[in-house]
């Protein structure tokens, strides 16, 4: 019956009548729910002429609970639907009543001139049990989108940004590893195993498709799923949504929306605007991006605009002098070094002399159970007893003062030179402070240890930050592995392994047991940073699954890696160069032009400026052998078995990096199916930085110079309309090419390995 411009349906949901589908609609999108259920059973993009649930589902749960005990509910005993009518826009309130003194809700809100719905949802508690999560929505029976399947891209958080080809065919409901079957759970904010956003996107390349994102503020813990389910094999699309206090009693109440876009260009790039538009103005960019930073005091300039490459892990607690300098010197730029021991102190003096920059990498957040930090501190730990990495290694607690004493005494004691007054994992052998330049902060709260208390990991890490500052004087930045997005306002580095094909970390599941990395099938693409590149930290990339010094057959795989890392704006981790290892002269000047275009003639645009869609460029494709095949070269000497006595940890609980390696080494790998990588021949960023565009190249062939057309259209970048100076720069200086009006074309000549930078500048008078 119509009641007041609302047309109610009250059902049952154990009928096996549909009484029809409810739509919402405009010419954007089309939406159909099951008036029997409330089932969302169609969503069509109309401009784009796409279905996305193109199955007959037998999942019917419009909605999951996840309940104290494991218990997973989806039954109610009654549904109503309420259809309203307002001027510009379409309603419907959806309400499930469940046998658990439950109830939930959802509104689905489709304004007449928006291209996306606005889902909210609420779990209504007049029970005593405990709510943990709520999955809403819950899209099930998704197919290939259009008639090409091979063009469905998925676009995930995961990684920093995962860009799947085809995963209808690629996701396996029944697969034996866990990822085999999607992406399943990825908990956000966990950038190492999960989602480093809240968004993801599912669309056919070149033509269009859909978006589903949270719009959420207070980085509530959430699952961003889309895997392959049931014996149909069906790919299912949900956002699981977890309780903030999780006890009896408590509703669940989401004070965000969720929404489902339409995307009509087919490029992730068109996603990933989307969701920056919302995030940038989000809390975590309120401290305004590193230009702005730099300028009042509020970020470090010689991490920014000085460093060109970082070292992990390199023994000062040994004579390493000559090491330091012969790797600085291949670089031709300052290192960043972040040691576990700072005893040698010529080899400290030898990095500092000559402009390096030092800190300790070390494990603020976690405690060895019987050391005696933690003695004092016992009933600081986080509750449930968390573990991680080493069974002695206990996660603290981030809220309680006594923990947040601990770190921020140990940050001022390791920015001094005095005594550390605390035990901390990995440095403990050290009996000084190193007047610490920087910190690295080992497992941090983005990689591993528990979410779900991410406010006050975040103003912990600014405490230390901000107590270490003080000590020395002047800036020290902080950073720790992986970054979510809750963490871009306190952290100045991440250490994230994406730009190649990493074996023992973040990529590990899609190289060394699914190789859809290796194979193909999945490529890494810069998605967190083309979000955040001018407001985050910079990324610090750990390429190499050997050392690269002493592999010089993987050159063309390090190339392309630290190719990418470059263009994207981040900095390279360098393993320690041996004494007696040659580097070759064509190595020795790709890295110099790397740093060079870092640190000198790019580093505007690669440090400050916006991250943009690179000009479409065609130069064909290469491959390079990426080693992973059965009789590959980086599996003979990353995966052989190591010393069976490397495999002991040490009595204390404590283990060293060799050990922690070696214990890698022994996990089973699938071997690629393929022996070699495809990729561009020339590869491009674009960046926008105060009313100039930068498009940075590079040409991957080894001794051949390749000549490119690149279009220059800077209004497509948001520059104004005019007459415009293109320079090309490298770091033998800046030559004039072209000028003109509007769109430019010109031909560019990239000798082999080598960075090229086109600025365009608006040039008066034209």
């Amino acid at each position: 019956m119509l009641l007041l411009g609302c047309f109610v349906i009250t059902a049952v949901c154990q009928a096996s009548a549909p009484a029809g589908v409810i739509r919402l609609e405009n010419p954007a999108l089309s939406v159909g729910i099951d008036a029997a259920d409330g089932t969302i059973v169609s969503v069509r993009n109309q401009r784009a002429g796409l279905e996305l649930i193109t199955l007959l589902s037998a999942d019917r749960q419009p909605w999951l609970l996840l309940l104290d005990g494991n218990e997973f509910v989806s039954r109610s005993r009654q549904f109503q639907a309420v259809r309203r009518e307002a001027p510009g826009r379409q309603a419907v309130d959806l309400q499930w009543t469940t046998d658990y003194g439950i109830t939930v809700r959802m509104t689905l809100t489709l304004a007449d001139d928006a291209d996306q719905l606005e889902m909210r949802c609420v779990a209504r508690n007049g029970g005593n049990r405990t709510i943990i999560a709520l999955n809403c929505p819950r899209l099930s029976g998704i197919g290939p989108l259009g008639v090409a399947g091979a063009a469905n891209r998925l676009l995930h958080p995961a990684v920093g940004g995962a860009l799947v080809r085809d995963p209808f065919q690629l996701f396996h409901a029944g697969s034996s590893i866990p990822q085999g079957r999607g992406f399943l759970p990825s908990r956000y904010p966990n950038a190492f195993a999960g989602a480093s956003l809240q968004m993801t996107a599912y669309y056919v390349d070149g033509i269009g498709g859909f978006y589903l994102a949270a719009e959420d503020a207070q980085s509530t813990d959430k699952d961003f799923n889309f895997f392959k389910t049931g014996p149909a094999e069906q790919l299912a699309w949900e956002i699981a949504h977890f309780q903030w206090d999780a006890r009896p009693g408590n509703d669940l109440s989401l004070d965000y929306p969720v929404v489902l876009a339409a995307l009509t260009e087919g490029s992730w790039y068109e996603a990933a605007q989307r969701y920056r538009t919302w995030a940038i103005a989000q809390p975590w960019c309120a401290r305004g991006t590193r230009w702005e930073r730099v300028q009042r005091g509020d970020a470090s300039r010689w991490l920014l605009e000085e460093i060109g490459a970082i070292s992990m892990w390199w023994p000062f607690e040994l004579d390493i002098r000559e090491s330091v300098r012969r790797t600085r010197d291949a670089f031709g730029a300052r290192l960043l070094h972040f040691p576990l021991r700072w005893t040698d102190a010529a080899s400290v003096r030898e990095a500092r002399a000559a402009g390096d920059r030092l800190g300790p990498f070390y494990f603020p957040f976690v405690a060895l159970e019987d050391g005696p930090t933690y003695a004092h501190q016992p009933g600081d730990l986080l509750f449930p007893r968390t573990s991680a990495v080493v069974p002695k290694w206990v996660a603290m607690c981030p809220v309680q003062p006594g923990w947040r004493q601990v770190a921020t005494e140990s940050a001022e004691d390791l920015a001094g030179s005095g005594p550390l007054r605390h035990h901390n994992v990995w440095i403990d052998a050290n009996p000084h402070g190193c007047t610490a330049d920087s910190f690295f902060f080992d497992v941090g709260p983005c990689a591993g240890v528990p979410s779900g208390i991410t406010s006050a990991y975040v103003s912990l890490i600014q405490d230390m930050q901000a107590a270490a500052s003080r000590t020395r004087g002047d800036y020290v930045p902080v950073g720790t592995e992986c970054v979510a997005e809750p963490y871009v306002s306190c952290l100045d580095t991440a250490y994230v392994r994406t730009a190649g094909i990493d074996l023992f970390m973040e990529t590990m599941p899609y190289t060394r047991f699914l190789t859809w990395i290796p194979d193909g099938q999945m490529e890494v693409v810069p998605l967190f940073e083309f979000v955040y590149h001018e407001y985050g930290p910079v990324a610090m990339q750990g390429i190499y699954s050997v050392n690269a010094w002493t592999a010089p057959q993987g050159d063309d795989l390090w190339s392309w890696s630290e190719a990418r890392a470059t263009l994207w704006g981040q900095l390279v981790v360098a393993h320690f160069l041996p004494p007696g290892v040659e580097v070759s002269a064509a190595r020795r000047a790709f890295l110099q032009s790397m740093t060079a275009a870092r640190t000198g003639f790019a580093r505007d645009f690669l440090v400050y400026g916006r991250l943009q869609p690179p000009p479409p460029i065609d130069a064909g494709t290469m491959e390079i052998d990426h080693g992973l095949a059965p009789d590959g070269w980086l599996r003979k000497i990353a995966l052989a078995v190591p010393d069976p006595a490397t495999q002991v940890p040490p009595k204390d609980g404590n283990w060293n990096t060799a050990q922690w390696v070696a214990s890698m080494q022994t996990i089973p790998s699938t071997p690629a199916q393929t022996s070699t990588l495809t990729v561009p021949v020339v590869l491009a960023q674009a960046y926008t930085f105060q009313r100039k565009l930068g498009i940075l190249l590079v040409n991957l062939c080894r001794d051949r110079t390749v000549t490119v057309p690149v279009p220059i259209r800077p209004s497509e970048y948001g520059l104004v309309d005019g007459g415009y100076r293109i320079d090309q720069v490298t770091a033998e200086g800046v030559r004039r090419i072209a000028g003109g009006v509007g769109a430019i074309t010109v031909s560019l000549d990239l000798p082999p390995r080598e960075f090229v930078l086109l600025r365009a500048e608006a040039e008066p008078g034209r």
